[in-house]
Parts: structure tokens; C-alpha cells; sequence
């Protein structure tokens, strides 16, 4: 994946590419968004994921890209029931 493709979206840019040169081989890369999700997800339950705070920032994230939006409401993912199946 060259740097055109991680670089697209600003996300991304900070933290492939931090102090603007990319990443190197040993650099430790923090991502605390993610970490944050984590823990509400340790702490809370699946509940934020499906219907809570998690939920909505992935409907803005999904609905709010310029050039490659989707289709995504906070019903979808209310609605979304997992369904275990055998591994191929």
C-alpha cells in the first residue's frame, strides 16, 4: 500500500505518517481512539457499539467521506444480530 492510498484520508495521514515522514521499522504507533473504543467496549458492553456513542461516530465517519460515502444509519446497526457459523 503505497503512501497516496494511506494518506487519503487525514486519519490515516497522522498515524502512518507521523511528523509528516512515514513510520519506521521499531517506532511505537499509539492509536487512542481505538484504545478509547476499547475500553468503553471492556467497560460498558457491546451496548455503545450497537446503539450508543460508538454506533453514531461510525454513521458520521461511514456518511461523511467526500468521495466514497455509504449508506448507514444508527437502525442498521441496532438491528444487526451476529450470527456464528461453522469456519470454512
Amino acid at each position: 500500500m503505497g503512501r497516496k492510498r494511506l494518506s487519503r484520508y487525514e486519519t490515516n495521514n497522522s498515524y502512518f505518517y507521523p511528523e509528516r515522514s512515514p513510520a519506521q521499522q521499531g517506532d511505537l504507533l499509539k492509536n487512542l481512539p481505538f484504545a478509547n473504543t476499547l475500553s468503553l467496549i471492556a467497560s460498558r458492553g457491546v451496548r455503545p457499539f450497537y446503539e450508543g456513542e460508538i454506533c453514531r461516530d461510525i454513521v458520521v465517519a461511514v456518511s461523511s467521506v467526500k468521495d466514497n460515502s455509504g449508506l448507514l444509519n444508527m437502525e442498521d446497526l441496532r438491528g444487526y444480530e451476529i450470527r456464528e457459523r461453522a469456519p470454512v
